[in-house]
């Protein structure tokens, strides 16, 4: 498998631009014909000759020369293959792994990934986590994926599946006033949905969407009777996709979703509000101290008015004694 890999880089790199001999054999005499203008542009032409590498490598996986698990050459043979140095190369294969495409494993080398969906649009997650704050767009996303998952679960489900969901289902009653607990068995229940879909594409995107807001998520299901609510909607979604109703299962996740949203937009309503009146009772002291600071300066003007009133109506000293 490793020769066929070697092969493949090998025989893809006919027309491959000799950018830098890594051994130094040629080093001196393109020194001596490097112009200035040439040298201060070297920098940028070996970001685009990373850049190729990361395209060329992508081109391989999709020709099928390389494939989930294969070993890419050593180092030191794709530095030869690519004529890129050593950096470079590095920075090559950093961007295709976060890309989901290679990874390095334990013991050293890199491989090519499983390709799933779930790998490679793994970036989506940081992408959607971006709009943390925005629970409309986040809510919305749901409801055209998550809908669609129960429609199609409703239509792939097996006997197996519809048992695992019935047990998650009993399992709801451990957890009725358990916080923690439910989090984890909703997460589950959710994930599990997405995996009798059968849609890979579908499942990464709800897994993104369903992070989104989830930390507002988290605090609202300290609301009374929300779990409730939630283990009552999951058993109406079971229920619908055992009788393999796409239609009932789409219209009773329809509602759940309905009812997260509400729930978590009175939290986070209830909690803006107690924040600013959390704020404003921390100002109410300091407004009473400046209350009292005013008045309190108030009466010490009035104090210094009427003793220079009085002392003006005084006869100075020597006047007084003159009178006298």
């Amino acid at each position: 498998m490793r020769t066929a890999v070697r092969e493949g880089f090998a025989t893809s790199n006919s027309n491959w631009p000799r950018c830098h001999n890594p051994d130094g054999r040629d080093m001196a005499k393109r020194a001596k014909a490097t112009s200035l203008t040439a040298a201060a542009t070297q920098p940028m032409e070996r970001r685009g000759l990373g850049q190729q590498v990361v395209s060329r490598i992508l081109e391989l996986v999709r020709t099928g020369n390389l494939r989930p698990g294969d070993r890419l050459p050593p180092e030191r043979e794709m530095i030869e293959i690519f004529r890129i140095s050593r950096p470079n190369l590095r920075e090559s294969l950093r961007a295709l792994s976060v890309l989901g495409v290679v990874e390095p494993r334990h013991g050293g080398g890199a491989y090519v990934t499983d390709l799933e969906a779930r790998t490679l649009l793994a970036p989506l997650d940081f992408f959607l986590s971006l709009s943390q704050s925005n629970l409309e767009d986040a809510f919305e996303g749901r409801r055209v994926i998550e809908v669609e998952i129960a429609r199609k679960a409703a239509g792939n489900a097996r006997a197996r599946d519809v048992a695992d969901l019935k047990a998650m289902i009993g399992a709801h009653a451990a957890v009725l006033d358990d916080p923690i607990g439910f989090r984890i068995l909703d997460s589950r229940f959710h994930e599990k949905l997405s995996l009798i879909a059968g849609n890979a594409v579908l499942q990464r995107v709800a897994y993104g969407l369903y992070n989104m807001g989830l930390d507002i998520r988290r605090r609202a299901t300290e609301e009374p009777g929300l779990i409730a609510q939630s283990a009552e909607d999951h058993t109406r979604i079971v229920d619908a996709i055992s009788r393999g109703e796409p239609g009932g299962a789409a219209e009773a996740m329809t509602a759940h979703l309905a009812h997260i949203e509400a729930s978590t937009r009175r939290f986070a309503t209830g909690g803006a509000r107690a924040r600013s009146f959390d704020a404003a009772r921390r100002l109410r002291p300091r407004a009473a101290e400046g209350e009292a600071l005013a008045a309190n300066a108030e009466v010490d003007k009035e104090t210094v008015v009427e003793r220079a009133s009085v002392a003006r109506s005084r006869p100075s000293g020597r006047a007084g004694r003159a009178r006298r």
